[in-house]
């Protein structure tokens, strides 16, 4: 007798098992592939069978600061696309996964990686051209310049010393992408006699930090006489110094001499010792 109930007891125990293992719902989307891809900013999906307590996960990488938005209402996700690539894995209540890949070609939120170049004392200025406007700067490294973004969704790059920085830059709804700055050498100008080393083919700048301003070339070795050696003006929240620039031909050799004068007759005497 006792044998045969826990033969029973088994055989009702395999039945429950076996019926509960049919009651478990394939998990699977609406989506005919494991990818898709859009033009828009958001993404919209069903989970079509499933086993219910749905859950969505978003793989991130490390280069991605902020995670995608992710909103599930029953068997309904909608996902608000930050980056051009998301890839998600959805899960239920019975541990089952599918996992999807968004692709957007929405030009908003397209990868771009920015390299920018600065001369010293100089400054940089473009529209960044990408993303849906709220722009700001989410993380900086280095401090070889400064860089500030306008109301009309433009960035100016200011330079402070040779040298690297990185920006990242994000915009009002997640989105970001990288700015790699490199800062080129030049010379301060602080006294009326300066005295430097060039290369031929260079492009030197010089920030004067002296005299009372409004400074003109008032002599200068033709082989660098041409429409690139000038004194730049300053400009409100961009350069906030004159500059002298010169460009030296790739065959120039030798020292030569300059002479700048300002508003208020001080003069400087540069000369340059170009190898």
């Amino acid at each position: 007798m006792t044998v045969l109930c826990s033969l029973c007891a088994a055989m009702t125990m395999l039945l429950i098992g076996s019926c509960s293992n049919n009651d478990i719902e394939e998990l699977t989307l609406s989506t005919q592939k494991d990818y898709v891809i859009t033009d828009s900013l958001t993404y919209g999906f069903n989970i079509t069978s499933g086993n219910g307590d749905y859950k969505v996960k978003v793989e991130n990488d490390e280069k991605h600061p902020f995670v995608t938005k992710t909103t599930v209402l029953g068997n309904h996700v909608n996902v608000d696309l930050i980056y051009d690539a998301t890839r998600l894995t959805i899960t239920d209540a019975a541990g089952q996964t599918a996992k999807l890949t968004i692709i957007s070609q929405n030009s908003s939120i397209r990868s771009i990686t920015h390299n920018a170049a600065v001369k010293y004392g100089d400054f940089v200025k473009y529209n960044i051209g990408w993303g849906n406007g709220g722009y700001y700067i989410y993380k900086q490294e280095g401090d070889a310049a400064k860089a500030t973004i306008d109301n009309d969704g433009e960035i100016i790059i200011k330079s402070v010393h040779e040298g690297n920085m990185h920006l990242t830059i994000a915009d009002r709804r997640g989105s970001t992408n990288e700015i790699y700055v490199s800062v080129y050498g030049g010379y301060d100008i602080t006294g009326s006699d300066l005295t430097v080393k060039a290369l031929a083919g260079d492009e030197v700048t010089f920030p004067i930090k002296y005299g009372d301003g409004q400074w003109t070339i008032t002599s200068c070795p033709q082989a660098i006489n041409n429409p690139f050696t000038c004194v730049c003006p300053k400009i409100e929240n961009c350069r906030d110094l004159e500059m002298l620039q010169v460009s030296i031909p790739q065959n120039t050799r030798g020292t030569f001499q300059m002479e700048l004068q300002d508003r208020s007759s001080h003069t400087i005497h540069l000369t340059l010792n170009i190898e």
